[in-house]
């Protein structure tokens, strides 16, 4: 083989690297794009409003319950990695100051309109976020609530010790309903906060505030 071939076929090697590696950088520290920020695995959907009106979606994906409990624990946690998003910035903050209906829901089956069969019930795991909180993570469950317009919400709380007056705390939130006797779940995540608080004049809190609920 000439030399010429053989420094073509080397640097041609060395370009699909190269342009390799900056797929991957690309791909693994972009947001998540529209296209896969909402997920059916199936014939029924869920869309979640975020109350303060946030540009950014949550990432949600939905299961038939049934499979979704056949699942291994490693691929379960592993949809619950993919709910928080690739980089900072790409899930929701919902600011919880005076929103009543931090979140609200609705229902889709083969793209049309569908309402539960019963009222849907939400499992939230709220995870420690600051350095003083020991405690493990706890788990709240409720049941969605209708306003006078019919359409399901739920009321986000402070749900940690607040230790600063800035704080920032990271839920994963299932919520499992029936649609036409079939059970099914969606899960994403979501961070709250406070809007009246700013992280670079962060202060210490005296007295530590307990969790609201």
């Amino acid at each position: 083989m000439k030399k010429s071939n053989i420094l073509f076929t080397i640097l041609l090697s060395m370009g699909a690297i190269i342009i390799g590696i900056i797929l991957f950088l690309y791909f693994t520290f972009s947001p998540t794009t529209d296209t896969e920020r909402n997920l059916s695995f199936g014939d029924v959907g869920l869309s979640v409003e975020i109350a303060d009106g946030s540009f950014v979606k949550p990432i949600v994906r939905t299961y038939a319950l049934e499979k979704y409990q056949s699942f291994s624990e490693k691929k379960q946690r592993k949809i619950q990695e993919q709910t928080l998003g690739k980089i900072e910035g790409d899930i929701p903050c919902v600011y919880l100051d005076g929103n009543k209906e931090s979140l609200k829901f609705s229902f889709t089956n083969n793209g049309v309109k569908a309402e539960p069969n019963d009222v849907p019930e939400i499992k939230l795991t709220a995870y420690p976020s600051h350095y003083e909180d020991k405690s493990p993570e706890r788990v709240i469950t409720d049941k969605l609530l209708k306003n006078e317009s019919g359409e399901y919400f739920y009321t986000l709380r402070r749900y940690r010790t607040q230790y600063e007056k800035y704080f920032l705390e990271t839920n994963y939130i299932q919520l499992i309903y029936n649609i036409n006797g079939k059970e099914y779940i969606s899960v994403f995540s979501l961070h709250t906060s406070t809007s009246d608080a700013d992280f670079f004049k962060n202060e210490i809190l005296q007295q530590p505030i307990p969790a609201e609920k």
